[in-house]
């Protein structure tokens, strides 16, 4: 079982509390501002100047109505989530949502006509030495990381490596050339944590969290 280094926060009693406490990794944007192209960034900067207008509630995402989070956002880690491995397939299970992601071993990655978009997309992984390097591609337009958006042409490249025995670090890349100036990078890192067990997951009460009517942040036509 795995959870984000250093903790994302300390107990708290209620989501306003546990998001007046900045919440890490989950919650702030891990590679700094993003360097987007028009018309993207103009409308990314409206979005962010809003949540400031709504005391800096934060940017509204999929996982804010009882949906998954997606890709990259499972990867915050907001709960913890276990790995399973075997010879062709690693499978992500969060207990977030109760998201699960595969990433194939076999290294063959469909064409872009035969890849279904959805919330995580088609996962391909190889290694190269003792780092696990997964590509992503198909991830849906409409699920957003952090409140960035990108298009239905976004690859996400993973770099997954075991910086202790305990320590597990991922480089991610967001590739776009549509709407990147170049790639959006961040590192995410997670402790082992041996004793933990993930629990059911049912996203049924929330009255707390941001209308989800309004996730999508495309300039508009």
């Amino acid at each position: 079982m795995w959870e984000s280094y250093p903790p994302l926060h300390a107990p708290a009693k209620s989501p306003a509390e546990l998001f007046a406490q900045g919440a890490g990794q989950a919650y702030m944007q891990p590679g700094g501002a993003p360097q987007l192209k028009e018309p993207y960034a103009s409308a990314y900067e409206a979005r962010l100047e809003k949540s400031h207008e709504n005391n800096d509630e934060p940017v509204e995402e999929p996982g804010s109505g009882c949906l998954p989070e997606g890709m990259p956002g499972m990867m915050s880690a907001v709960l913890p989530f276990e790995v399973v491995q075997t010879p062709r397939l690693l499978v992500i299970l969060a207990e977030e949502q109760m998201q699960v992601r595969r990433i194939h071993l076999d290294g063959k990655m469909p064409s872009w006509d035969d890849i279904v978009p959805g919330y995580f997309g088609y996962s391909v992984g190889h290694w190269e030495g003792d780092t696990l390097v997964v590509e992503t591609r198909g991830i849906r337009e409409d699920i957003l990381f952090l409140g960035i958006p990108h298009s239905n042409k976004m690859e996400l490249t993973e770099r997954l490596r075991l910086t202790a025995p305990d320590l597990l670090e991922i480089e991610f890349a967001m590739k776009d050339p549509t709407v990147f100036v170049q790639p959006y990078t961040f590192t995410y890192t997670y402790k082992k944590n041996p004793t933990y067990q993930i629990a059911e997951y049912v996203c049924e009460n929330d009255r707390y969290s941001l209308d989800s009517t309004k996730l999508d942040v495309r300039p508009k036509d």
